[in-house]
């Protein structure tokens, strides 16, 4: 145990770039302000400013940090059966390495020089309120699932706060999404060629467990690689597209790397992926088309928000309605339509606290497609309002928009995440995501958030910048 314990402390510090002698401190090198060269003193002002940005450049920028990007992604390529269980406890791959992460995460963040950001607040309030819904409704099993899952969500917001701060380390995390979306495009491919979920078949089988039993569309497999189940393949595809779109520099690169995406869309036949493909392409050329168009953004809210407000003025079944034109199978949206009807009068008997599993209802305790249902089944509506807070106040109002000339690149990668988050909520409505994908989203909100602290530490730079060039010019010159 001592040993596991050093290892634990040692790789901690090693990932957090923490001094081992002088502890929980991260290593500033002395930084000279150039203004004392040119023959004037700075005002109080702007000295803090300037000594806040030189604390933040020399002890909290990161480093490129791949070992952690691979950390965070490698989740994607190991199947749930590689499950450690602990007791009553489950513990699947990805919720393993997010825990690891949880203390370096920690250290890195609480050693000075951050700055805590909205959806922080709403990210700590959605963990604690999973935990206080199901301690009040009295459910023991229940309990101990919230505690595991709320750990999870909150270990991967964590993480992506912590890590992926400034340009090199999401830069390391676009390198290390362009293999992984390689390799897991390859696998699904593998399971079209052979008919079978042949990545599970082969991990269940030395595992010695149960495998996933195959799904076939007109014929064909839907490929599912490591992933649980074909429409969470597609959905990671389709993330992984939003950020491609943004964070390739070359025409040539994006275009390659968006065809892999879309290529794995493809190989789950299922209608979600399609969908939240589209979503990012047509955001994406929108985007493009209207660049110079500053309100862009605001019009198409509003565009959308009016399509709904119709839908909800002009149908009996607004919300059928809409389900119903979000899938390709009519079978498969009228199913959903009765998930729908079904749930939302669960929700209406235990509207704040929830009730988690079992739900005493055939349909709701084998399957619920969309996360916002489980959310409100499970924690109660507040959950579900609590998780849209986290995702939008990472994006949502966010001011110092002068800041946005400061480095482009940074700003196409804000974007690009705040299309992955906009993707994930929409898809939510017809998708449940759980283990990978559940720690994936909470990964992508804290990185977006992380992108939104970044813009402000470049809005005070520059604003120190502002006020020492105020000061030269203020202080008054002697005649000679």
């Amino acid at each position: 145990m001592s040993i596991f314990l050093n290892y634990a402390i040692e790789t901690a510090v090693r990932i957090a770039r923490i001094d081992p002698i002088d502890g929980l401190r991260l290593v500033e090198r002395p930084v000279e302000i150039p203004m004392a060269r040119i023959g004037f003193q700075p005002n109080q002002q702007s000295r803090a400013y300037a000594r806040s940005s030189a604390s933040f450049r020399s002890g909290v920028l990161s480093p490129s940090r791949p070992l952690v990007s691979w950390f965070a992604l490698i989740g994607v390529l190991l199947p749930f059966y590689l499950a450690i269980y602990v007791g009553g406890a489950r513990f699947p791959p990805g919720r393993i390495i997010f825990f690891f992460l949880l203390i370096p995460a920690l250290v890195t963040l609480f050693s000075g020089g951050r700055r805590a950001v909205l959806s922080d607040a709403f990210a700590i309030a959605a963990a604690a309120w999973m935990v206080f819904a199901t301690s009040y409704s009295g459910s023991a099993a229940g309990t101990t699932s919230a505690i595991a899952q709320a750990l999870e969500f909150l270990s991967a917001y964590l993480t992506g706060r912590a890590f992926f701060l400034e340009r090199p380390a999401v830069e390391s995390f676009v390198k290390a999404l362009r293999i992984v979306t390689i390799a897991i495009v390859a696998l699904a491919l593998v399971d079209t060629a052979s008919g079978q979920f042949m990545i599970h078949n082969t991990v269940a089988g030395f595992m010695n467990v149960e495998p996933l039993s195959p799904q076939y569309r007109n014929g064909i497999v839907r490929a599912t690689a490591t992933l649980d189940h074909p429409i969470l393949l597609g959905c990671f595809c389709a993330f992984a597209a939003a950020i491609f779109l943004y964070a390739e520099r070359s025409a040539v690169l994006r275009i390659i790397f968006v065809g892999i995406a879309l290529l794995g869309c493809l190989l789950t036949l299922s209608s979600a992926p399609f969908q939240g493909f589209a979503v990012v392409l047509g955001a994406y050329a929108y985007d493009r088309i209207l660049a110079r168009f500053p309100l862009r953004w605001v019009v198409l809210i509003a565009g959308l928000g009016g399509v709904l407000l119709l839908a909800f003025l002009l149908t009996n079944n607004p919300v059928g309605w809409v389900i119903r034109n979000l899938t390709l199978d009519p079978f498969t949206g009228y199913w959903r339509v009765m998930i729908w009807e079904i749930a939302t009068a669960q929700i209406a008997k235990f509207p704040i606290t929830g009730l988690f599993e079992p739900f005493n209802n055939e349909i709701l305790d084998s399957t619920v497609d969309s996360v916002w249902l489980v959310v409100s089944l499970r924690y109660g509506i507040p959950m579900a309002a609590l998780l849209f807070l986290v995702n939008i106040s990472t994006f949502w109002f966010n001011g110092k928009r002068k800041v946005r000339n400061s480095d482009p690149y940074m700003n196409q990668l804000r974007t690009g995440f705040t299309l992955v988050l906009a993707t994930f909520m929409f898809l939510g409505f017809t998708v449940h995501f759980w283990n990978y994908m559940w720690l994936f989203w909470s990964l992508c909100i804290g990185i977006r958030a992380s992108l939104r602290e970044q813009s402000f530490h470049r809005f005070r730079a520059r604003a120190a910048k502002q006020s020492t060039l105020h000061a030269r010019l203020d202080r008054p010159t002697s005649m000679i």
